[in-house]
């Protein structure tokens, strides 16, 4: 019986990522068996098309070794079926259309290439044949996924525009833009940076003229709906949260492991996946928010433990007592993470909860939901809107203002450059008397986020109530000029009311 020479972790992320790809098919064929998976952009069983791409390319060098294992031990029918397999993991890389995933497969298939070279000095022609099959296999798989009639991403329809736009600057205008945004908080505050979970929040009032462009862009309609959440790039969002300091603790931690997995695949050619899949990884984050991919991170965590279990095992007789301090610092470090998801976990449940009972303009039972909630463990929802941000809504809306100032000012401490958030606390301001600090930030809503017209209709009730009418009229005529969907603000009616009011 064949035995293929590699460990158990092996096997189980080479199946994983099988029954990823195979659900994917599934999917883009028309077949949707969870019900959950997007149908809009094809995804996979994992149910977001960047976070299967990124867990595909992670897993890739895993079903490298496989080939390559059937190939050195002249196993041709193990040689046929993962040459095929091959094609079936490409083709739905390329079906998935997220261009760092093509590169990090580009760059594991030339390190693979060259490592199997290097191992095996004496097998020039079986190492030639196996980087024939990779081609064979990579061009077979652009062919499928280019012409075939399966469902694409509607987006990025043809698979030779998609790989030539890595190249094309004007293709990737939004993440150049959070790349240099990036850059201006780091230089900002270079030595600790912004402060961690931050991007979010300051990336909307970052001074440049990109970003003047992107708050022309928010109006009432997309208001709620932020899509700018992280610079796509983890060494970037170290470097401008946590300053050069926080990008060097992640460098010190990640590379001496990267250089301990090398020399473990110099050494022993099974550890190579291993090596390739950390690698992966680092590429993509050059990209992506990887360290969101919870699929990814245990790839990543497990060649992590293994690159310390190499040096661990070196240790072990040497010094017992090094032993039981490490087991012990082990084991209560796990428990504290386990404790701290599950209680995280728990509080999405209840944020979830919350929003329901919100939807049904239920505002006291969603404040009880989320003041269950404890901010240092669940402070900022998915969207990183702090949670704060709600409660101050529903304190708002059961007239408690004052309530509604401080959750609305932490909140806006958390993420500065929101202009729902700005727009709340603006008016939480005018109800508890504070006129002038609610035309401040009126007056920015309005000069910053020109199409954003509920602040505008709100500093022009304040006018209104307080009867400064030039100034009302002044306002009035400026969204009369403006074009927008009435549905989409929410006061409108006011404005009609405030319109009748001073046309008499």
């Amino acid at each position: 019986m064949f035995v293929i020479q590699s460990s158990l972790s092996s096997t189980l992320f080479f199946l994983s990522g099988t029954v990823v790809v195979l659900l994917g098919y599934l999917q883009i064929s028309g077949v949707n068996p969870f019900d959950f998976i997007n149908v809009n952009r094809p995804g996979s069983s994992l149910s977001n098309r960047t976070f299967a791409s990124e867990y595909l390319a992670c897993v890739y060098p895993f079903l490298l070794w496989f080939l390559y294992c059937s190939i050195k031990n002249n196993k041709r029918l193990f040689e046929i079926f993962y040459f095929f397999l091959l094609i079936i993991f490409s083709s739905y890389i390329f079906l998935l259309r997220t261009r760092a995933a093509f590169i990090s497969v580009a760059i594991s298939i030339l390190i693979f290439s060259l490592m199997i070279f290097y191992h095996r000095k004496d097998k020039f022609k079986s190492n030639a044949f196996y980087v024939f099959l990779l081609v064979i296999a990579i061009f077979l798989s652009f062919l499928i996924a280019d012409f075939s009639s399966l469902n694409k991403d509607p987006k990025r329809i043809y698979l030779t525009e998609n790989i030539s736009s890595i190249f094309n600057p004007g293709e990737n205008t939004n993440r150049l833009n959070y790349w240099k945004t990036s850059l201006v908080m780091f230089s900002d505050k270079p030595i600790l940076g912004i402060g961690t979970g931050m991007w979010f929040g300051k990336y909307p009032e970052t001074r440049g003229l990109e970003n003047r462009l992107n708050s022309v862009s928010v109006n009432d309609e997309n208001v709620y709906y932020n899509s700018d959440l992280n610079p796509h790039n983890v060494y970037l969002k170290f470097l401008s949260e946590n300053g050069i300091f926080g990008l060097l603790l992640f460098l010190l931690i990640i590379l001496p492991i990267l250089y301990s997995l090398l020399k473990l695949s110099i050494k022993k050619e099974q550890y190579i996946p291993y090596f390739l899949s950390l690698i992966s990884f680092l590429v993509l984050s050059f990209f992506t928010f990887t360290e969101y991919n919870s699929c990814v991170m245990i790839l990543v965590f497990l060649s992590l433990g293994l690159a310390v279990s190499d040096k661990y095992q070196e240790k072990k007789k040497a010094n017992s007592l090094y032993n039981k301090i490490f087991l012990i610092i082990i084991l209560i470090a796990s428990f504290a993470i386990f404790l701290f998801n599950f209680y995280r976990y728990e509080s999405e449940k209840r944020y979830i909860s919350a929003l329901n009972f919100k939807a049904r303009i239920d505002y006291i039972n969603m404040n009880i939901e989320l003041n269950k909630i404890y901010n240092y463990i669940y402070p900022t929802d998915v969207n990183n809107m702090p949670l704060d941000y709600y409660r101050g809504v529903g304190c708002y809306e059961l007239k408690d203002y004052n309530e509604s100032l401080v959750l609305f000012t932490n909140a806006i401490k958390m993420a500065p450059g929101i202009a729902a958030i700005k727009n709340n606390l603006a008016a939480a301001y005018y109800q508890t008397g504070k006129v002038d600090s609610a035309k401040i930030i009126f007056s920015d809503l309005r000069n910053n986020y020109p199409n954003y017209i509920e602040p505008q209709i709100n500093m022009l009730s304040l006018y209104t109530n307080t009867k400064n009418y030039d100034s009302a009229r002044i306002i009035m005529h400026d969204i009369e000029e403006k074009v927008f969907r009435k549905e989409n603000v929410k006061n409108y009616q006011i404005f009609l009311s405030i319109k009748e009011y001073l046309n008499e």
